[in-house]
């Protein structure tokens, strides 16, 4: 209702009348210009006023002339989590919402939604724990603001301090104090002053960090001899007593040690082969390996897996080399995979194999009671199926005094992955990686020093079948009453579709229907790529780079053809690979390939997922098993085609370092011991692991033709090592016998606390591959970015004596199909980078031994460039 002047004028009369009535005793009095009056008079008070409204209009009301929301605005519900609140509404006609975060009456955050194409929003917060309110109100109409509240309660993520640790133990009667400190080669002996100290706690440390540490034992004399394996350089020993408080600056003193222990090599070297002239290439070292490698008495240390009665691996050392043997047991055919590779003239035998000290390896064995390898489909899918037996193994081996692990702050990967805590810090410059989820225990500091962009800066956003099918049933039904399905929508409804989803920097459809709606999202339809290729485009226009993942092979919009040959990124080279040569001639053809037309502007290759054939070609028996390397050569050959084919697209090489097809049945030989909670967790999804180090520098080189890596895994990742699931402790499963179970681990010791967060396990050793892999490209991106070739080399590979028979020769490679040449003709590729004074020389030989080398020699611009391989792995060097 409306009030007039006179009545705002009667009102505030009547407030101040009242106000004087009650200060007359106090003899109030107000200064009006110079002259001083005592407030006695409702005269007086009326002239003020008037004065007062002549100076200060009063605004009129402000009319809200919106019309109401069809049906409102309803807040449904509000999810907190540590930095995002995340909230859902209902509403018919509502363009966009205003809200505010409160504490009791006190707004501490408000804003609008923009435009909304979803009804759940997300608010980026940084709140601390606490008791909050959440108030939206509509903006294009007006909303009952009683729907549109709800209070949420932020959990404090943080561990209280604990309380100060009371130190009961008597001082020592005459301290404790460090007189003499000598180091030799292999010890340090130390002599010390005391009376009643009876054993001693010591730390050796380099400048802030502690190198070794540990406990004399009882003592039985003054002077005490610790053993070590430390390299040259400068120390300090500090000691305390364990029975009696000392002070601690009488127990320190700083020591040198003048040289270093330089271990003989183990691995016997070729002699010098490269001849006069020519320029020995030293490979980048791989960071996450220590300075120094102790020999001794070797011994084998397993990594989350432990042997069982189908693999279980021996070793032997003659004249320095390590050799390995499996002695478990096998059934009628069997074959072996070490570190992504096979053996070609039997894959069914493991016995006196040479590998390498400090290299990590794994080892994957199955056998099948069928005549041939190859029959091993038999056991999934015959009747009665025939028994097979699988095993993987992780494991290195060191000399039994090493303290070094490869894996991070622990034993087994129930610590802080190593790459976290040993990389320097590095920018990866025009390309974009990470994970599938934000690493969760890291600052967002070491993730920016470690140039990881995805998930937790940059979103790549996976949008699988639900976000399609639930569309499709929002959409009026047809005549008879069913859904529409995709492939019928018309372009208009495409749009509106792609309209409704929030934009991200990336995003991929995986669009795995199941039975439920599959005949709505139909992939063989025919209007189905034509549909989806609107929705692309339109997300494109919105600023999105989109594409389609989950095609099917044969319509896949990445697909090439070429003479009435069907060619795809994935999987392998057609039937048996008979259309491998069609693969190879593609290069010199690139202008004849046949494209599909495809709206986005990236396209996916990348690796993992499939699992290996088990052999190459319809006639291999026992003696090959050479897919491991068909495997990983097709991965990137299909990137390097892919990028000459359709070079308007940027590519996402997306990657995977778990198998997701290679026979489940896998023995639970998965174990993880938690000693800080007397606990044990065993891997119930225990799919096989590429081999860390072939997942590694597959996805090194991958940088050379893709913009963004993208890992997907299973969970938000973790390494606290508390955390043994990718599911909060409410959504476990429980077992027969009561027991949690989650979808990767089951406690089988113990009761650890459990949290949101994903247990890494061994997908730390994928993750110490993934950034170890994006650390050695910066190293060498600056020459990356400029051409590559393939330039003309000879090489001898290593026999598994060690001998080297003779130097093939492999003419230059132009086109870019050294990839496959390799798997064709089984030799080495070579590829040259260049970018104006930056040169870089990259040779791997996936056929080689992992415990033995490759030698070549490579020719460029007339110079003659001499290295040698260590096993299968990339050799990569800057000339």
């Amino acid at each position: 209702m409306k009030k007039t002047r006179n009545q705002c004028l009667g009102r505030i009369w009547l407030w101040l009348l009242l106000f004087v009535s009650s200060q007359i005793h106090a003899q109030l009095t107000i200064k009006e210009g110079t002259k001083n009056k005592t407030v006695a008079t409702q005269e007086w008070v009326k002239e003020y006023v008037e004065s007062q409204l002549k100076q200060t209009p009063v605004k009129p009301p402000v009319v809200d002339n919106r019309p109401n929301c069809a049906v409102g605005l309803t807040l449904l519900t509000v999810t907190p989590s540590k930095t995002q609140l995340e909230f859902t509404f209902h509403s018919v006609d509502v363009q966009s919402i205003d809200y505010n975060i409160k504490s009791g009456n006190v707004t501490l955050i408000s804003g609008n939604t923009g435009k909304l194409t979803s009804s759940r929003v997300f608010i980026p917060h940084s709140l601390p724990a606490g008791n909050y309110t959440l108030q939206i109100k509509a903006t294009n109409c007006k909303s009952d603001s009683t729907t549109g509240v709800k209070p949420f309660t932020l959990v404090s993520t943080t561990i209280p301090p604990k309380p100060p640790v009371v130190d009961s133990r008597p001082d020592c009667a005459v301290g404790l104090t460090l007189l003499t400190v000598t180091p030799s080669k292999t010890q340090l002996e130390f002599t010390f002053h005391s009376l009643d100290v009876q054993s001693i706690d010591y730390k050796i440390k380099s400048g802030n960090v502690t190198i070794s540490s540990g406990n004399t034992g009882k003592l039985t004399s003054s002077r005490v001899f610790i053993p070590h394996s430390l390299p040259a350089g400068n120390y300090t020993l500090q000691i305390k007593a364990t029975n009696c408080k000392s002070d601690s600056t009488t127990g320190v003193k700083p020591f040198t040690l003048a040289s270093a222990i330089v271990a003989p090599p183990v691995i016997p070297t070729n002699p010098d082969r490269t001849g006069t002239g020519n320029i020995k290439l030293t490979p980048l070292k791989d960071p996450l390996l220590p300075q120094n490698e102790l020999t001794g008495n070797y011994e084998i240390r397993y990594i989350e897996s432990k042997p069982d009665n189908d693999a279980d691996l021996k070793i032997s050392v003659k004249d320095g080399q390590i050799y390995l043997t499996d002695v478990g047991n096998s059934l009628q055919s069997v074959s072996y995979t070490l570190n992504g590779w096979t053996d070609l003239e039997n894959c069914g035998k493991l016995e006196n194999e040479p590998i390498r000290p400090y290299r990590r390896y794994e080892l994957a064995k199955y056998s099948v009671a069928r005549p041939t390898i190859k029959e091993t489909w038999m056991s999934e899918w015959a009747t009665p199926k025939a028994d097979l037996r699988r095993s993987e193994l992780f494991f290195y081996v060191v000399p039994t005094q090493e303290t070094w692990n490869p894996v991070g702050d622990a034993p087994n990967p129930i610590g802080r992955p190593a790459v976290f805590s040993r990389l320097p810090k590095f920018e990866l410059k025009n390309r974009t990686y990470g994970f599938e989820y934000d690493i969760l225990d890291e600052t967002d500091q070491r993730k920016e020093e470690l140039s990881i962009s995805f998930n937790w800066k940059e979103q790549h956003q996976k949008l699988y079948s639900p976000v399609l099918s639930q569309y499709l049933r929002s959409l009026p039904p047809k005549p008879d009453g069913t859904f529409r399905a995709f492939h019928e929508l018309t372009k208009q409804e495409c749009i509106e579709f792609a309209n409704r989803l929030q934009i991200q920097k990336i995003m991929a459809f995986d669009i795995e229907p199941d039975g439920d709606s599959q005949w709505i999202i139909d992939y063989d339809a025919p209007n189905f790529t034509t549909n989806m290729n609107y929705v692309l485009q339109r997300l494109e226009e919105r600023r999105a780079r989109a594409y389609n993942w989950m095609e099917a092979p044969g319509k896949s919009v990445k697909n090439l053809t070429l003479d009435n040959t069907v060619l795809g990124p994935h999987a392998g080279y057609g039937h048996q690979h008979q259309d491998i040569l069609k693969y190879k001639e593609a290069y010199s053809r690139i202008g004849d390939l046949k494209k599909r037309e495809n709206a986005g502007s990236i396209i996916s290759t990348g690796f993992g997922y499939v699992g290996f054939d088990n052999n190459f070609s319809a006639t291999d028996g026992n003696g090959q098993n050479i897919s491991p390397q068909v495997t990983y050569l097709k991965a990137l050959d299909a990137s390097e085609l892919w990028s000459r084919a359709m070079p308007d697209k940027q590519q996402v090489y997306f990657a995977w370092a778990f198998s997701e097809f290679d026979f489940y049945r896998f023995p639970n030989n998965h174990v993880v011991e938690i000693p800080e909670y007397n606990a044990r967790a065993i891997r119930t999804d225990n799919k096989p692991l590429y081999p860390p180090d072939y997942f590694q520098d597959n996805l090194t080189l991958s940088f050379l033709t893709s913009k963004y890596l993208f890992y997907w895994c299973p969970g938000p990742l973790g390494w606290n090592p508390a955390n043994t699931t990718t599911n909060s402790y409410q959504h476990a499963k429980v077992d027969k016998d009561g027991k949690r179970e989650f979808s990767v681990w089951s406690i089988e010791k113990g009761n650890p606390p459990l949290q949101q967060k994903f247990y890494a396990g061994k997908e730390a050793m994928a993750i110490n591959a993934t950034v170890n892999a994006a650390y050695i490209f910066s190293q060498i991106q600056d020459a990356a970015d400029g051409t590559r070739t393939g330039p003309r080399f000879r090489y001898g590979r290593a026999t598994k004596d060690g001998q080297v028979l003779s130097m093939i020769n492999v003419d230059a490679i132009t086109d870019g199909s050294w990839y496959i040449d390799a798997l064709i003709k089984r030799q080495p590729f070579a590829v040259y980078l260049q970018n104006g004074d930056n040169k870089v020389l990259l040779v791997q030989d996936v056929w080689s031994r992992p415990g033995r080398f490759t030698d070549f020699e490579v020719e460029i611009d007339g110079k003659i460039y001499a290295g040698q391989t260590e096993g299968n792995r990339l050799f990569v060097a800057k000339l």
